[in-house]
């Protein structure tokens, strides 16, 4: 009788101790900055994090059950796509820089990391997509690149009034949306 209750006790404790697991996972999931979300096998999503509302501009009820395709740029060849499907088809992580569009409008780029989720066979039973939004960094990297290029010129050519005019208007330029 001593050892059933035991036995029980032990039981109780592991199925605690998995509960607090999952919830302090489900915390991890819903708190982190990056966005996150899963989809089925055809890609609509199933789920999304509040990040990902945050950065997208869309509300719950616009993100759950459509695909992410709700979030596409068209700045993608089909090739990109392709090869996406091709490596999640294989079991594979995808990872990327991805442009995508806010509600909004506003080009969002990321990199992302899209993961097959599998069952306790080893079957793919969903995508996970987790994604760090990098637009402001991108941003600043285009920037940057015309500078190198523009200082280049000037360290070889010398530069006049119409190179640094040239100069700032291909900077702002290299600056998207």
């Amino acid at each position: 009788c001593i050892r059933d209750r035991a036995r029980l006790a032990g039981k109780s404790l592991e199925r605690f101790r998995a509960e607090a697991r999952a919830h302090l996972l489900a915390q991890v999931v819903e708190e982190v900055p990056e966005g996150i979300f899963v989809t089925d096998l055809e890609g609509r999503i199933l789920y999304a994090n509040r990040a990902l509302f945050a950065q997208t501009g869309y509300a719950p009820g616009e993100v759950l059950g459509q695909t992410p395709r709700l979030f596409k740029s068209g700045k993608h060849p089909p090739a990109f796509y392709q090869a996406l499907w091709e490596t999640l088809g294989r079991g594979q992580v995808f990872q990327a820089v991805f442009w995508n569009r806010r509600k909004d409008g506003q080009l969002l780029v990321e990199h992302k990391l899209l993961t097959p989720l599998r069952d306790p066979r080893g079957q793919v039973v969903a995508y996970a997509s987790t994604g760090r939004e990098i637009t402001r960094e991108y941003n600043l990297y285009r920037v940057q690149q015309v500078l190198l290029r523009h200082l280049d010129l000037f360290l070889r050519q010398g530069a006049g009034r119409g190179h640094l005019q040239g100069l700032l208007r291909e900077a702002l330029e290299a600056v998207p949306g």
